[in-house]
């Protein structure tokens, strides 16, 4: 199918989905107007390139994509069918079962109507944050149901590829039930752990890193639309709430008994492991180097052309800062297959982590790890300026991790390095910091 057959098409809601929408299949050649109920939604829009708001001549209208809050869906969708008597009708809702239901209770010819969802967003709103990118090899879910067209499954399907989504077609009912597990219910967490932080002492928000900021960033997506979709997908959400709360229930049951803790630790791991890869395909083999870089202009500009131009194509990638120090932890994986095809694995990964270092020698303080020589000397001495002021006493590696302000556990690695160098001072289980600080960077040098 050419462009053309889905030309003219029409918008229905400017917000973030359907400005991209628009962004997206003008992009692709399609003509594309814009609605909205507030105007001024139409013509920001507009005026980023989503579409034109001039009204289109309805009977020649293609295709109807409704992006409106889930509360007026059914609504807008039975009006579009009507003015647009030749047009494909889809909506872009977070959840198909209630809209469905709501359309068979009206006397609308639902055979133009496939309901679907763009697996893509973000906690802002509005047209100001549309991109014609958002879809960009993100999921797509076609909702088809049984008197759904042949031809406006197709019209929907298209829809998806030219917005370079990758499609995926499933029944509303197992769609509610994917995205109550994969989407709202993961919310929800995000919700509760940043509800929970309301009663943290301001003094120990200053403690928070990159990983509270990963988990709460959802929780400021707008609690109106929220409560919509959770209303509307109730039942779906609540089963796997109550799996939750066995869950959790469980985790408290075994908090004091190390092998089952671990056990139930063990889980998370394998289902975070189990989420797909890239482009929707398998997770890969990957390799991952984590180094240290300066918080400057350009830098990771600059990294990222010289990673490209080394011959190592980037799967996945984490940028987290240092709570103390001006310095963010760059991280980085890249396939294993990719590595071999340059060299033996840790080979290629040492070339990686040097081609990221570029601004300063590296130290490989563990398998796969790596980090800049002056960082660690810094590290050191700071370390020993906290042996002076606390002569009687000795940290820890995790304590190590803390009180020198590193900021990840990468503080263990470094001070475990330390120990293989032979300069920490031990006392059992315990060690003490850097005795000298100043030695790291002459041991170092062979690396």
């Amino acid at each position: 199918m050419s462009e053309s057959g889905l030309s003219p098409a029409l918008v229905i809601g400017t917000g973030l989905v359907g400005a991209s929408v628009g962004h997206a299949l003008t992009r692709a050649g399609v003509s594309v107007h814009l609605q909205d109920k507030s105007s001024s939604h139409a013509r920001v829009a507009a005026s980023r390139g989503a579409g034109t708001t001039v009204p289109p001549v309805p009977d020649e209208v293609k295709l109807v994509v409704v992006a409106v809050p889930p509360e007026s869906l059914a609504k807008v969708i039975v009006k579009a069918l009507a003015t647009y008597p030749n047009a494909t009708v889809t909506d872009v809702g977070s959840v198909k079962g209630t809209v469905l239901a709501a359309l068979r209770k009206t006397d609308a010819d639902l055979a133009r109507y496939v309901g679907s969802h763009p697996m893509a967003g973000s906690q802002r709103v509005g047209p100001l944050t549309a991109s014609p990118d958002l879809f960009v090899d993100r999921t797509w879910v076609v909702t088809p149901h049984d008197t759904s067209a042949a031809h406006a499954v197709l019209d929907v399907q298209h829809l998806a590829a030219l917005c370079g989504a990758r499609k995926v077609t499933m029944g509303a009912a197992h769609h509610d039930e994917a995205v109550a597990q994969v989407s709202h219910v993961p919310h929800l967490m995000s919700i509760l752990t940043a509800s929970h932080l309301r009663e943290v002492p301001a003094g120990n928000l200053r403690l928070a890193g990159q990983g509270i900021r990963d988990v709460t960033r959802i929780a400021g997506s707008d609690p109106a639309l929220w409560r919509q979709i959770l209303t509307a997908n109730a039942g779906a959400v609540r089963h796997e709430l109550s799996e939750v709360a066995q869950d959790l229930s469980h985790l408290i049951g075994v908090l004091d008994q190390p092998e089952e803790l671990e056990r139930f630790l063990a889980m998370g791991q394998a289902g975070a492991h189990s989420l797909v890869g890239k482009h929707g395909h398998d997770p890969l083999d990957t390799v991952s180097v984590t180094v240290e870089i300066p918080d400057e202009p350009r830098a990771l500009g600059r990294l990222f052309t010289d990673i490209g131009e080394a011959g190592f194509n980037v799967e996945d990638f984490e940028l987290t800062h240092d709570p103390v120090r001006e310095v963010g932890y760059l991280s980085i994986s890249v396939e294993r297959e990719m590595a071999e095809q340059l060299g033996q694995p840790i080979a290629a990964v040492r070339k990686l982590a040097k081609t990221m270092a570029r601004l300063g020698n590296i130290v490989e303080i563990a398998t796969d790890r790596f980090f800049l020589r002056a960082a660690l000397v810094e590290l050191g001495q700071r370390s020993k300026e906290l042996a002076d002021r606390n002569p009687s006493r000795t940290f820890t590696a995790a304590e190590f991790r803390d009180a020198a302000g590193s900021g990840r556990n990468v503080g263990i690695q470094i001070l475990e390095y330390f120990d293989r160098q032979g300069l920490t001072l031990r006392k059992g289980d315990e060690r003490a910091v850097v005795k000298d600080p100043v030695a790291v960077l002459d041991r170092s040098r062979s690396t």
